[in-house]
């Protein structure tokens, strides 16, 4: 009893300071069920609880929809029951160092454009806050890492197998990153401290909420992004595909770091650069710099352009004294039109073209003599016919 009437008393009290922004229906504290429910500690409810506090998850949000009621965890140990999302707005919006979400109750109920799921765990609730385009900490880490912060090293991660990593750089972290996969979660173990750029200062930062914190110090930099398309042979295009593009004065292209051109409405742009490329390994890159982002950000990709001219093969396999089995076995034999020619002496005496649907296969029965049997391909891109021969004696 007396944990109960602490537990009702320290409610009271902190209902009391969030009167100015709370109702009764919207938060709501069952002391008798508090002892049932089980809190598992969340980053992405506090990534939710932020798409909530700017205004980017309403109740006219067309992809997700949460069904009430949620019960949240606080730093403090308590746990809440939410009713609604003005609830959850306000809560979102009171959120402090010493008594902030950390956690929430699973399982819960969200709607997916109009197809309801439940949300069992956390990997869950990533991939929730993914599908509908809100930003996870992945998200906002890679928006201000190396942009407006960096660590003090060393630092320390859980990798993929729950083992701490000690990380000595920004080397090691982008090498620990590339090994865990660039789209997983980072799982930091605080404390840590954290350098920020703006303020020239380093803080010490010992939980997620503070680190988000810390990302509201940073400059609001666009969030670039640009689409890669083959274009046939070794020939790419890049479009720029980001909200608020059509905002941007300016902003620059990069390939391999040498500056290939300005766009942007300010030079009147297309948004749009195309390339055609030696075969090799190229780094793509946006940049920009605004009123807001002074420190710059970038978005780059990763390309392997590879030779598009195919070294063709077959294996031949004989059926009989006069009779041969020929199967083409090169990388791209799905991917190109080629044609099986059979050559007597210098004459064409046969000529059969491969489709992309063909099976890649000749069969064939010659006559006594001897023969040249060839692949031969015109590809885009390479400047002279492919061909690939075997003789054969029958």
């Amino acid at each position: 009893m007396i944990r109960l009437w602490y537990l009702i008393v320290y409610f009271l009290f902190f209902t009391v300071i969030l009167s100015s922004c709370l109702s009764d229906d919207e938060l709501d504290f069952p002391p008798e069920e508090t002892d049932t429910l089980t809190v598992t500690p969340s980053v992405a409810i506090q990534s939710l609880l932020r798409s909530v506090e700017i205004g980017k998850l309403t109740k006219d949000e067309p992809c997700l929809e949460l069904f009430f009621p949620i019960h949240l965890g606080f730093s403090n140990d308590l746990t809440i029951t939410i009713n609604n999302l003005d609830g959850l707005s306000e809560v979102a919006k009171s959120g402090a160092p010493g008594q902030h979400v950390d956690g929430v109750v699973f399982p819960f109920l969200a709607s997916k454009a109009n197809s309801i799921r439940s949300i069992e765990n956390e990997e869950d609730l990533i991939a929730l806050l993914e599908d509908c385009d809100l930003l996870t900490l992945r998200d906002e880490f890679d928006l201000f890492y190396t942009q407006c912060i960096d660590f003090e090293y060393p630092i320390k991660l859980i990798n993929k197998e729950n083992n701490e990593v000690e990380i000595g750089s920004q080397e090691e972290y982008f090498a620990f990153e590339l090994i865990q996969g660039f789209e997983a979660q980072p799982v930091f173990v605080f404390p840590m401290n954290v350098k920020i750029f703006s303020e020239d200062e380093v803080v010490e930062v010992t939980n997620h909420f503070e680190l988000f914190e810390v990302f509201d110090t940073c400059e609001k930099c666009p969030q670039l992004f640009f689409n890669t398309d083959f274009a046939g042979g070794t020939r790419y295009v890049f479009t720029a595909d980001f909200e608020g593009r059509d905002d941007l004065f300016s902003y620059d292209w990069f390939i391999n770091d040498d500056f290939i051109e300005t766009d942007g409405t300010g030079v009147q742009g297309d948004h749009q650069i195309a390339e055609t490329f030696a075969p090799g390994e190229y780094v793509i890159c946006i940049r920009a710099t605004t009123d807001d982002c002074v420190a710059g950000v970038e978005y780059c990709q990763f390309l392997e352009v590879e030779d598009p001219c195919p070294e063709l093969s077959f294996e031949a396999d004989q059926i009989n004294d006069t009779s041969y089995k020929f199967t083409a076995n090169f990388p791209l034999k799905d991917e190109i039109v080629y044609s099986w020619n059979i050559f007597r002496l210098d004459d064409l005496i046969f000529e059969e073209v491969e489709g992309e649907d063909g099976d890649n296969i000749l069969e064939f029965q010659f006559d006594p003599g001897e023969y040249h049997v060839c692949l031969i391909a015109e590809v885009e891109g390479c400047p002279e016919v492919i061909e690939f021969c075997e003789q054969i004696s029958i």
